[in-house]
């Protein structure tokens, strides 16, 4: 990824993250909620500062994911597949971006904020997309056989190519467990904020243990409640802070 790029997301998300405050410091001591109803609203740090927020459409799918000032929110098609993604950023406005299945429900193309559509093709065999960003940079996104991200790698002219790795807990749950998978669609339209968000902040349907390669390094020390659900995490992130800082998971019924 381009240095110039890592370096603008880290130093305006670090600036959100010293400006947010939390309107709510509570902390609930009412029954466990059951794994199967069990859904992430909200994400503190240990002295209540609010993080992330999420809300959900009445089918349970993702609508709007809060971070910092950053809002992503997403847009489904009839078979439940994320068809449109929105990005505001902070100070920028926002960016969208759309994108079209096979018959399979695999992607097949996506088309960028500067509304040019990109063909994404997909390997069966070997459980990867590849897609052209331009003509300088292509990407290969190798799954999971539970289709977690494995790898991205990304191609640039001239250069050696960036590959960045992602390990999870398996067996456990984490934040996204219940919902609808995001990752593909987001990772697909900005590489840089996956790492920097849902990295760092543990949202996934699979708690992460380690991300990296290339500039990116995020490493996640877990703490899970009885139900092997995720609870508290130590974030090692140099998107988040210059020290470990404490994560709290905060869970809805639905």
């Amino acid at each position: 990824m381009k240095k110039s790029i890592y370096l603008a997301v880290l130093f305006l998300f670090g600036i959100m993250l010293i400006s947010c405050s939390g309107d709510d410091d509570s902390r609930s001591s009412a029954p466990p909620i059951p794994v199967d109803q069990r859904y992430l609203s909200k994400i503190t740090d240990e002295q209540g500062e609010l993080l992330v927020v999420i809300n959900y459409n009445e089918n349970k799918t993702i609508a709007r994911m809060t971070i910092g000032g950053f809002i992503f929110r997403y847009e489904y098609n009839e078979i439940g597949k994320v068809q449109n993604m929105h990005l505001g950023i902070p100070g920028e406005g926002s960016a969208s971006f759309s994108y079209t299945y096979d018959g399979n429900g695999k992607m097949n193309s996506y088309t960028g904020s500067d509304g040019v559509m990109r063909p994404v093709e997909y390997n069966a065999q070997e459980n990867y997309y590849h897609f052209v960003e331009d003509e300088y940079d292509s990407y290969t996104i190798y799954l999971n056989s539970n289709q977690t991200l494995k790898k991205v790698i990304e191609h640039e002219q001239g250069e050696n190519d960036i590959a960045i790795n992602l390990f999870y807990e398996d067996g456990k749950y984490g934040p996204l467990h219940n919902t609808n998978d995001i990752s593909l669609s987001t990772i697909v339209a900005s590489p840089i904020y996956y790492y920097a968000f849902f990295s760092s902040f543990n949202l996934c349907s699979v708690p992460f243990q380690e991300v990296f390669g290339g500039q990116v390094y995020v490493l996640q020390e877990n703490e899970f409640d009885q139900d092997n659900f995720l609870k508290n995490s130590i974030a090692i992130s140099p998107f988040l802070s210059n020290e470990p800082i404490k994560l709290i998971y905060e869970y809805i019924q639905l």
